[in-house]
């Protein structure tokens, strides 16, 4: 049995590169013989209502609202119940294993491990923002990174061999059957991850076309101020957040990456590869890792005539876009950005984490098994 537990709220809540992964790599598990729950924040949705009545009849007893909505009971609650609702279910559902990531993760790492419950610490970040407090370390414990970048980060940064798996893109979900591509696509267009460089290089290149899609959710101010940016340009084109980001691709001649943090392995790079679309992208973090020879790199600090220059050439040039879209989908050919391999070797990880749970302790307390 498999518990994945988080601090911040989940699918189809919200729908970041960390969320679509960690959920790959629970329908994997439970394709794969297990049983699988998930406890998380309850985010800003129905549910949200849902969950207030919830409470207010049960008189506060019910700790989360529990849907399927993920394939998997998933059991969404206030963030300050985080805690409360981990020790419920460490107890009621009894999990072999304790998958944990992003906000909360170091309080809810503690609680499996005070519970004799092996835990795999997920890190999709390799600047450890989300890190709450020092990690619990001892054989219970087991960090799971998604680059060789981000692992590398952690040994660094809290001096722990982490594993690496590679966020898993089925090529299937995202590939789309019919193309008609005219767009040079930027997908989160929030600061952190480029949108002012994306909006000068959409100045800089007036007769493109552009498709600024949102992710993480933008609050209505910011949506307002993009919407009057997108109307004065005139080029580009503004599309709401969705759970099915195939009519993106279809519409997608090149992706472009011009992210401003450090990045970890943007699995928006191995989507678009999924339909042979060439990415042009900012050489920062694991970025040069997820790209491989799919694309191009620019470096960190180029100007937006830099970036207008590399993505009018690629536009223009058929025989660059045709080459690059050939290497773009043998990327993904590669064993370890393989969706079947790396779920097999989850499922194997997580089978030995989990088997070597008896006579091992890590502050346990509880006794079990």
């Amino acid at each position: 049995k498999l518990l994945f537990a988080t601090g911040r709220d989940f699918l189809p809540e919200r729908i970041g590169g960390a969320e679509w992964s960690a959920h790959a790599l629970l329908d994997g598990a439970r394709r794969g013989g297990w049983r699988v729950e998930a406890a998380c924040a309850i985010g800003d949705s129905w549910r949200l209502h849902a969950y207030r009545a919830l409470r207010l009849l049960s008189r506060r007893r019910a700790l989360a609202l529990v849907d399927r909505a993920n394939g998997y009971p998933t059991r969404r609650a206030w963030s300050e119940l985080s805690g409360a609702l981990v020790e419920e279910r460490l107890r009621r559902f009894a999990p072999d294993l304790v998958l944990v990531q992003l906000e909360g993760v170091a309080a809810i790492a503690r609680r499996a491990v005070d519970a004799g419950v092996p835990t795999i610490v997920r890190i999709p970040d390799p600047k450890l923002r989300w890190l709450d407090g020092p990690l619990p370390q001892g054989p219970l414990v087991l960090a799971l990174a998604n680059s060789r970048y981000t692992a590398d980060r952690v040994r660094a940064r809290l001096g722990l061999a982490a594993e690496v798996i590679y966020p898993v893109v089925d090529p299937a979900a995202y590939r789309v059957a019919r193309r008609r591509p005219e767009f040079i696509t930027f997908i989160n267009p929030v600061p952190d991850k480029g949108v002012e460089l994306a909006l000068e290089v959409a100045a800089a290149l007036p007769r493109r076309r552009f498709l600024f899609v949102e992710n993480w959710w933008m609050p209505a101010p910011a949506w307002a101020e993009l919407s009057r940016a997108a109307a004065r340009l005139g080029n580009v084109v503004l599309r709401r957040r969705s759970l099915d980001v195939r009519p993106v691709y279809a519409r997608t001649a090149v992706l472009m990456v011009p992210s401003r943090w450090e990045e970890s392995f943007p699995r928006v790079i191995a989507e678009a590869h999924a339909n042979r679309i060439p990415v042009v992208a900012s050489a920062d973090g694991g970025i040069p890792e997820a790209l491989g020879r799919g694309g191009i790199l620019l470096p960190v600090d180029a100007t937006a005539a830099a970036w207008a220059e590399a993505l009018d050439g690629l536009l223009s040039d058929r025989a660059l876009h045709a080459e690059l879209s050939a290497r773009a989908a043998a990327n993904l050919e590669r064993p370890e950005l393989d969706a079947a391999v790396q779920i097999e070797r989850f499922l194997a990880l997580a089978a030995r984490h989990a088997a070597g749970r008896r006579g091992r302790s890590c502050g346990s307390r509880s006794g079990r098994r």
